[in-house]
């Protein structure tokens, strides 16, 4: 399958500055659907086992968990593609050193040396929107620790109840300066902070993400494993969805140097 969209145009200033004239360009791109499956197995001990305790539908359960799942690994395939696409071309540095901190025995970070940071995320906010001509970045995504951080120094207001911080997942934690929405991800690299603009529609996006079917069953049944003397149940689902980089400058990623703890 293939989608097509409108997905970037350039503009051209000509004539009097009273009286520009704007050459549009309209490209498309072929999107192809993917498709992804993921696999439980779990063995009829198991099943005894939740019976047992009134788990209730195990079932059920591993389904659930094995979608979760698959929905968090395609969230982190499309925002590792950014980041490899990305980093070759639009990056900067940021560096940390011991000043960071203050002399107690217990290091606290200083929120004036953070600023400085802040200072690096505007500045790549602001590149974005010189290459895209559309708008400076507004999202911002990061490990959880370097969030804390920022959090501990009172520069990243967050949103989320520790109830609803899950650790395993790619989640939007708050705003630094109501400008910037922050998103963490416990896999992110640490020492990367990578800076996106995201847009309302295709025609002021740096990348397509499409998904297509979230999560179908398959039906797979009751396997005998030929080597092991018992019964394994096998769960899988399959999911369609639709990816494409379309243009790389919507994004920015800066680099920590140093050693945040």
């Amino acid at each position: 399958y293939t989608y097509s969209c409108s997905a970037k145009y350039r503009t051209n200033l000509e004539g009097t500055p009273l009286n520009p004239t704007f050459a549009i360009s309209i490209e498309k791109y072929p999107i192809e659907v993917e498709n992804y499956r993921m696999k439980t197995s779990i063995t009829a001990e198991t099943f005894a086992e939740a019976a047992a305790h009134a788990v209730g539908d195990i079932g059920d359960m591993v389904m659930t968990l094995t979608a979760d799942e698959m929905a968090l690994e395609i969230d982190r395939m499309a925002l590792y593609e950014i980041m490899h696409a990305v980093e070759p071309l639009y990056n900067s540095d940021w560096s940390i050193d011991a000043s960071v901190y203050t002399e107690f025995q217990y290091r606290q970070p200083k929120p004036e040396y953070f600023r400085n940071l802040l200072l690096e995320i505007e500045k790549a906010a602001m590149a974005i929107f010189t290459r895209t001509r559309v708008a400076a970045g507004n999202v911002v995504v990061m490990n959880p620790i370097v969030a804390a951080y920022l959090e501990s120094t009172g520069l990243l207001q967050v949103q989320k109840s520790l109830q609803e911080r899950q650790i395993n997942r790619v989640i939007p934690l708050g705003w630094i300066q109501e400008k910037y929405r922050v998103l963490v991800d416990p896999f992110f690299p640490m020492e990367k902070i990578l800076v996106g603009y995201k847009g309302e529609g295709v025609e002021n996006a740096g990348y397509i993400f499409a998904p297509y079917v979230p999560s179908v069953p398959l039906n797979t049944g009751v396997l005998k494993d030929i080597t092991i003397d018992d019964v394994t149940f096998h769960y899988a689902i399959m999911s369609f969805f639709g990816r494409k980089m379309l243009d790389a400058g919507f994004y920015h990623v800066i680099n920590i140097n140093g050693q945040l703890y």
